[in-house]
């Protein structure tokens, strides 16, 4: 699946990113599991550290290094994200790079309305009408599982729904950032 998807951006020239980790210090996040998508529709969630009993096998990072760090290092292949900053450190303490064009939606969305929350699914919401579902939302405090003890395929709708919003985001706000 990984390397279709590494195939699938070099075809169509871009590929969405989302992230799932512990911590929100890019120098001590534990990667939980990657979202690509270079198709809206066609998000692949890649987990990494879930921890659980019964966890299927996953893959570590450097087997997602080893294929994924060329795609993210062209710089034919646009990457779109959300906090491209926090993924790029990440990403580069496993010795992934990021090079070439990027379309960060975080900082989109403050270009173009700084006075108004931009948090992906407030930008989901206000410029796709989209309500994006955002795992532990509404919860009590301590009510609710670590994402990584959350089961792969409870986890993949989550975190796939973003790298899909983030292609539609770019799709929208680019235009209007050209200006």
């Amino acid at each position: 699946a990984l390397s279709q998807i590494a195939r699938d951006a070099e075809k169509t020239g871009h590929v969405a990113i989302a992230l799932s980790a512990v911590g929100t210090e890019a120098m001590r996040a534990v990667v939980i599991g990657i979202a690509l998508s270079t198709e809206i529709g066609r998000s692949h969630y890649v987990p990494i550290e879930h921890r659980y009993l019964g966890v299927p096998k996953q893959l570590d990072m450097k087997t997602v290094a080893r294929i994924l760090g060329p795609i993210f290092a062209n710089p034919k292949i646009k990457k779109l994200a959300y906090d491209t900053k926090f993924i790029e450190i990440v990403f580069s303490r496993h010795g992934m790079k990021m090079s070439g064009a990027i379309f960060d939606a975080s900082l989109a969305g403050y270009l173009l309305d700084p006075e108004v929350p931009n948090a992906l699914a407030d930008l989901s919401r206000r410029s796709l009408n989209v309500e994006l579902k955002i795992y532990g939302d509404g919860a009590r405090k301590g009510a609710i599982s670590p994402f990584d003890n959350l089961p792969v395929e409870e986890a993949t709708p989550y975190i796939t729904a973003e790298s899909d919003q983030v292609i539609s985001l770019s799709k929208k706000y680019e235009e209007r950032l050209d200006r």
